[in-house]
């Protein structure tokens, strides 16, 4: 218990002995009475490695889990409805720690059994268990997806949100958010899989709900705007750049709120954001929005070089032919298939003033030199 109080107040080296020490007394005790004691053991193992996963002593934590896991196994044997969402939570961490140092396959063999077993405790106690089987489908879902296992992961994604439905009914404060998560997810991955009716769907619920729970919470901002940014490229993706315009019109002054509290977490999210931006200004006649976004973006992070691609077409879009010119030439070499493609779309999408089409054809000349 002190060691807890000293993890919870962040003195961790002090949690760690305390650990230790309660260990090997629990240990000690375990060797002559071990249907007492060895839950004991299994709990400050687990509580150890926990600790490591935590302070990225990864190794050490995976040591800790493993025999707090081969404990509650052998527990199990004789107690199964005492020790079985014990084997299960240990097996889901170290799941979680497999993933996170790379080793999927693991990882996914973890996740699968303790799978197994919080559904079958949720067969007899489904209001006590139903939550960990959603959040392990939830998990095992964004590994396949991480592994471009896209048609696996969308049917788990897709079991996972059912439960998170029904359990939203009841408690809609509890997991609402769950819901838009997963719909935040499943949008990006129709995304992938070119089902583009069906990702909108998903990110407008994602938004629905972030923007509902922004109001008393501002933790879900984020979740909210990445919801808009999703939209934003898909809306654009399909040519119905007014709706593409819009989201990018309500995301960018959060971000910016966002960028100048914490520079750090939002600065390739602004910049991105700025960038896409810019391109769709073009594609409603905001040429010179365009230039601002443009620059904007560039200011942020110049080395987002693909930003000077909208800057270059923004510029020669409003007769500014000399400084345009001087973009193209300049990056000639670096963006000149991003450039071409550009004008491809351009014209696609009748945007290219009239007056200014012979200045394309002699950019578009140049380039080809």
């Amino acid at each position: 218990n002190l060691a807890n109080l000293y993890k919870n107040t962040q003195r961790l080296s002090e949690s760690e002995a305390m650990y230790k020490e309660a260990l090997e007394i629990r240990r000690r005790l375990a060797e002559s009475n071990p249907q007492a004691y060895e839950p004991y053991v299994a709990h400050t193992l687990n509580n150890l490695a926990i600790l490591y996963s935590d302070t990225q002593r990864l190794s050490e934590s995976e040591v800790m889990y493993k025999e707090a896991l081969e404990i509650y196994r052998k527990l199990v044997e004789s107690n199964p409805q005492a020790y079985e969402p014990d084997v299960a939570l240990t097996l889901y961490n170290l799941a979680i720690l497999y993933s996170n140092t790379q080793r999927l396959a693991e990882s996914e063999a973890m996740y699968k059994e303790a799978l197994e077993i919080y559904r079958r405790l949720a067969e007899s106690n489904p209001q006590a268990y139903e939550p960990d089987v959603a959040l392990t489908l939830n998990n095992l879902a964004n590994l396949y997806k991480n592994t471009q296992r896209l048609s696996e992961s969308e049917v788990v994604y897709k079991e996972a949100l059912a439960i998170y439905r029904r359990l939203s009914e009841a408690n809609p404060q509890t997991y609402e958010l769950s819901i838009a998560e997963i719909q935040y997810n499943v949008g990006l991955l129709q995304v992938e899989l070119e089902d583009i009716g069906k990702a909108i769907s998903s990110f407008e619920e994602a938004l629905a709900i972030s923007g509902k729970l922004v109001k008393d919470n501002t933790a879900y901002k984020y979740l909210y705007e990445q919801s808009l940014f999703g939209l934003g490229a898909v809306y654009a993706n399909i040519g119905d750049y007014t709706t593409a315009y819009n989201r990018y019109e309500e995301l960018l002054p959060l971000l910016k709120d966002g960028y100048y509290v914490n520079p750090s977490q939002y600065k390739g999210f602004y910049t991105a954001s700025l960038g896409n931006h810019s391109f769709q200004c073009i594609f409603v006649s905001e040429f010179k929005e365009a230039e601002q976004y443009a620059r904007k973006g560039l200011e942020i992070d110049s080395t987002e070089t693909w930003i000077y691609s909208n800057l270059a077409a923004a510029l020669l879009f409003q007769g500014k032919y000399g400084e345009a010119e001087a973009l193209y030439l300049k990056y000639k070499e670096e963006l000149k298939d991003v450039f071409l493609s550009d004008f491809d779309a351009f014209e696609k999408a009748n945007v290219i003033p009239e007056k200014y089409k012979e200045d394309v054809e002699k950019i578009k000349q140049m380039l080809h030199e």
